[in-house]
């Protein structure tokens, strides 16, 4: 027998040892891509969220099983987001990177958008099995640290510095089912929302919280 075949055959009888070992393994690792929609509120009538925009959030999560349906979520990815706001008054500047402080006129609206590395730390529950599906639920926190910012007023795009907040703090749920494939892999999909603790765009004046709605769809294994 060839080398190459007494590694294939090898190979080949390790597979149920290896699928049984990854089905009792308290790691999982997960892959996602969730489309989003994101609007802002503000706490005052000097500013007023406009339409909601459409974002997506997509990257790597990994859990730590530390009971049966119980386990601790981490990961990351990469956060695009966005919303609009409308200025009811005027005497507002807009902090460019490159074009130095602009004017925002009484009644203009912005459409910004940020870039951000996203990491999660939430717990992880699931339910029992039935069939082939599990119900899962997740809380904890959405950390993103935007690098990119733009903002669009009266059609050019400006690429803005300092106007999102550095450092995203938002409270995070999901609810959703698993479908599985066999083993531990399984389909995930379901429904996410998170919202900002801190003020998360600087106008200069109150804060503005943002918030958003999106589908969770995954794959877990």
């Amino acid at each position: 027998m060839k080398l190459k075949h007494f590694i294939l055959l090898l190979f080949t009888l390790s597979l149920p040892i290896l699928a049984s070992a990854i089905d009792n393994s308290p790691y999982v690792l997960g892959v996602h891509i969730d489309p989003i929609v994101s609007w802002f509120a503000t706490d005052n009538n000097h500013f007023s969220g406009a339409t909601p925009n459409v974002g997506m959030n997509a990257g790597l999560e990994f859990e730590y099983k530390f009971a049966k349906r119980y386990s601790f979520l981490t990961g990351a990815g990469i956060d695009l987001r966005g919303a609009s706001l409308t200025y009811k008054e005027s005497d507002y500047k807009l902090q460019t990177k490159y074009d130095g402080k602009i004017d925002v006129p009484q009644n203009k609206t912005l459409d910004t958008y940020f870039r951000g590395v996203a990491i999660p730390l939430a717990l992880n529950m699931r339910a029992i099995e039935i069939g082939y599906t599990t119900f899962f639920a997740t809380a904890g926190l959405h950390l993103s640290v935007p690098f990119n910012e733009t903002a669009r007023i009266g059609g050019v795009t400006h690429r803005t510095t300092g106007m999102y907040t550095p450092l995203f703090i938002n409270y995070m749920l999901r609810l959703g089912i698993e479908y599985s494939l066999g083993g531990s892999s399984a389909v995930q999909c379901g429904l996410l929302f998170d919202g900002s603790f801190l003020n998360a765009y600087r106008t200069g004046h109150g804060a503005v919280d943002m918030y958003s709605l999106g589908l969770r769809v995954g794959f877990v294994f």
